[in-house]
């Protein structure tokens, strides 16, 4: 359960001798391109492993002295990101072939050959080139806007096969024990994701990690993929506790178990030298030796969460057996065969590999090689333990099913894959089957195996202390292509209730349980009979068979601003009889976000003031203004926000939606606040009548409207979109305004018209002098501070054109 009475882990960093500290200093403050590439002990070692052919160990070190090719990954569903790669490959390649830039031949990216659908790519275009030449450079532009808004992740190539090879389905509960940064995670989403037609998978992520400022950098990358199935907790991995969905359930079966675990764990990262050339000063033998020491039991601690039949896959970027092969073949053998090794040899044949290690030898800090912990002498055992050498049935388990990617085979970093089935009982939570869970206050329970009630020097076998090295709780490895920089925690509101929340007559929130450990607020759901949350359900008519009672806020008061959505698989967790137990750091997607005017929309209208002829020429007594205020009640006090629609937009009446013509929709991208009669007659008839507030606006490719005139009104379209589109947008009094960030607007725009988009602000190219002045100034602080991740407010949009109609 993470750290418990303030207790350093099990698994700390031991405090190293001065000397070691400084030559580890000296690693860290080097310039980087002044390292020399080179290091002896590497060599020998991986020699001595015998880790390649001796004609291949020298063009594999070679490659190792070499720059990483940038790559990336179209993320999003699949006709989603198929469109955007259409879009790509059609706009930017074309101009980007047969020329050279100071020598350097121009190569365009390539698909990688074993991803699928060409939705992976990899490119050697070099910064320079991009910045020097204009065709490059509309690339790059293309690039860096389409990662902001979440469709593009840069991510190296080898740490997509993880989770490729998990065969994740929408069903499925997927654990991601070392989550951060999130590559990993957004693609498990995006294979829970895969059914487009069902918009709230049955099954979820759970996205874990033992570093909470990365837990939030997790957060933001996931938050992209705006997936109601998610949720982010902060927790040691080999510590992740049990959870129980009812304590008073006569069945373990109560208990979460997972069908998917992926353990991309903690390593010593010297599979990636291309893209970190200091690992040539500070790499040693000891590294692998002290982290095989964490590794193994979070291995374990994730074959005691898995159901059998279920599917864990253990990934390091690192070439050192004491990681890879010794900690694969100790997991085996302390489940007692409850794991197995899958072939993989048939998925994914396009990637080139070497099957696992079948023997391998552990090196002490001395640098003599053993074969076997017998030989080792009893003065140097203190740093080894029995799971790092080679079992004596090694030949049964199979290892040659691991999978290892050498850099020089297809132009990647180095990395490890292993993939392993559970075929049988192993753990608590499968030897009690059948018997009902005690729950203890502290949230733990009886007979449990959660890894902090566990001495697991004594599972391994140590004898002695850690090897003095690496620091053993390092992170997992270098973040890949993302800032380090901790993003700012969601603010909202949420608590912890039972599975079926408590009818409530009035907006407080019921709250049944928020004694849940973490120090975030607490889960709050809201009960379908809440009067806000009916009205809410009526003004958007969704339908009889949306989950209501998955709505959550985060506050305790009455006074809650958003409202929150998670899937039933989530609020489940959440409801759990001992979920306290975890430290959720974030879950579910921002559907709905309350108005600071709740009740009425004022608008004021200035009358130009009529002049009173005077009996002389003297100068005329100065008119006054005739100003005329009316009232317009609001439909609903909630406005609908762009993240959560792509969950309640396929419950929403077709009644309830808006079909708009693409210069319509230009209309919207391009001016920040239109007027009603800036859209052609049909719009602004709808606009007219429908009520003020949220309304959904849909933009279809293939439709056509009345009478055969097609939406685009005459337009051919050239797009790359080709399924729907819905957008949230906030009807004022006279005027409309698009609930999307720039970014978002940005991207929008060039893929339906191919065109780079120079935002509008509709006051400031219509309005003289002072007022496009106060309006731009709004419009600043709408982005700033009025809206949610850039949006601009509606009553931004209102104040601004109201005050000014």
């Amino acid at each position: 359960m993470g750290r418990k009475d303030n207790k350093k882990p099990r698994f700390q960093k031991k405090s190293f001798d001065k000397a070691a500290k400084a030559e580890r200093k000296v690693g860290k403050d080097v310039k980087y391109q002044d390292v020399e590439m080179k290091n002896e002990k590497f060599i020998t070692y991986y020699k001595t492993q015998n880790i390649l052919p001796e004609e291949e160990f020298d063009t594999f070190v070679e490659c190792l002295k070499t720059l990483l090719p940038v790559s990336f990954r179209i993320t999003g569903s699949r006709s989603h990101a198929a469109e955007l790669r259409d879009l790509m490959i059609k706009e930017y390649f074309p101009t980007m072939s047969d020329f050279e830039i100071d020598g350097e031949k121009i190569e365009v990216p390539k698909p990688l050959p074993w991803y699928p659908d060409n939705l992976g790519w990899i490119s050697t275009l070099s910064r320079s080139a991009l910045r020097k030449s204009p065709q490059l450079a509309r690339f790059h532009r293309f690039l860096v806007a389409e990662t902001e808004v979440g469709n593009i992740s840069r991510q190296e190539v080898v740490s997509m096969i993880p989770v490729e090879l998990l065969d994740v389905k929408p069903h499925h509960n997927v654990l991601d024990m070392c989550a951060a940064p999130g590559s990993k995670t957004a693609q498990l989403l995006e294979a829970l994701h895969a059914n487009e037609s069902d918009a709230i998978p049955e099954g979820m992520v759970i996205a874990n990690d033992a570093d909470q400022n990365r837990c939030y950098m997790l957060v933001k990358q996931a938050k992209r993929l705006q997936s109601p199935c998610l949720m982010v907790t902060n927790h040691e991995a080999q510590q992740f506790p049990s959870i129980y969905y009812s304590a008073k359930d006569a069945s373990r079966s109560s208990a979460l178990r997972f069908d998917r675990i992926l353990a991309d764990v903690p390593c010593s990262g010297d599979g990636t030298f291309r893209k970190n050339k200091n690992i040539w000063k500070t790499w040693t033998q000891g590294n692998g030796n002290a982290l095989h020491r964490i590794q193994l039991p979070i291995l374990l601690r994730g074959a005691s969460l898995l159901r059998v039949g279920g599917r864990i896959v253990y990934s390091t970027c690192s070439f050192n057996p004491m990681e890879n092969e010794a900690v694969v073949a100790g997991a085996i053998k302390l489940s007692g065969g409850a794991l197995r090794l899958v072939d993989i040899s048939n998925e994914l044949p396009a990637l080139i590999r070497k099957p696992g290690l079948s023997s391998w030898k552990v090196q002490h800090k001395d640098g003599t090689f053993y074969d076997a912990f017998d030989d080792v002498p009893e003065k140097a055992r203190k740093y080894m333990v029995h799971s790092m050498f080679m079992p004596e049935n090694a030949a049964e388990m199979n290892l040659d099913r691991c999978i290892r990617v050498y850099p020089h085979a297809q132009n990647t970093g180095g990395f490890f894959v292993a993939v392993l089935e559970k075929v049988a009982q192993y753990g608590a939570l499968d030897r009690s089957d059948g018997l009902p869970p005690q729950i203890n206050k502290d949230g733990t329970v009886a007979n449990d195996d959660d890894m902090d009630n566990v001495d697991m020097d004594a599972t391994l076998g140590v004898d002695g202390e850690e090897e003095d090295t690496v620091e053993s709780n390092e992170r997992k490895r270098p973040a890949e292509d993302e800032s380090d920089r901790e993003p700012k925690r969601l603010h909202a509101e949420s608590e912890s209730t039972t599975s079926t929340p408590p009818p409530t007559a009035t907006r407080t929130p019921t709250v049944t349980s928020i004694a849940w450990q973490g120090g975030e607020s607490p889960f709050v759901f809201l009960a379908p009979t809440n009067p806000e949350l009916i009205a809410m359900r009526a003004f958007f008519a969704l339908s009889a068979s949306f989950p209501t009672h998955n709505f959550v806020v985060r506050s305790e008061n009455e006074n809650w601003k958003t409202v929150y959505f998670v899937s039933t698989a989530v609020r489940n967790v959440i409801t759990a009889a001992n979920s306290f137990r975890l430290r959720i750091v974030n879950t579910g997607i921002r559907v709905f976000t309350r108005n600071s005017n709740t009740t009425t929309v004022t608008a004021t209208t200035t009358s130009p003031p009529e002049t009173t002829p005077t009996p002389t020429p003297a100068t005329p007594t100065p008119a006054t203004p005739t100003t005329t205020t009316t009232k317009q009640p609001i439909g609903s006090p909630f406005r609908l926000s762009n993240e959560g629609l792509s969950v309640i937009g396929a419950f929403v009446s077709p009644n309830n939606i808006i079909h708009a013509s693409l210069p319509d929709i230009i209309t919207l991208l391009s001016i920040e606040y239109p007027k009603f009669t800036q859209f052609n007659g049909r719009l602004q008839s709808i606009f007219t009548r429908i009520p003020l507030g949220s309304c959904i606006v849909k933009f279809d490719p293939a439709e056509t409207g009345d009478a055969g005139e097609g939406l685009v009104e005459g337009c051919a379209y050239e797009g790359s979109v080709r399924t729907p589109i819905l957008l949230p947008v906030w009807r004022a009094h006279v005027s409309v305004s698009l609930l999307l960030n720039k970014a978002e607007r940005k991207s929008l725009m060039h893929r339906l018209t191919g065109k780079e988009l120079d935002i509008v602000t509709g006051l400031e190219s219509e309005l003289p002098g002072a007022a496009a002045g106060a309006a731009a100034g709004a419009d600043a602080r709408a982005g700033q501070a009025g809206g949610e991740d850039g949006e601009t407010t509606p009553e931004d949009a209102t104040v601004q054109l109201e005050e000014t109609a």
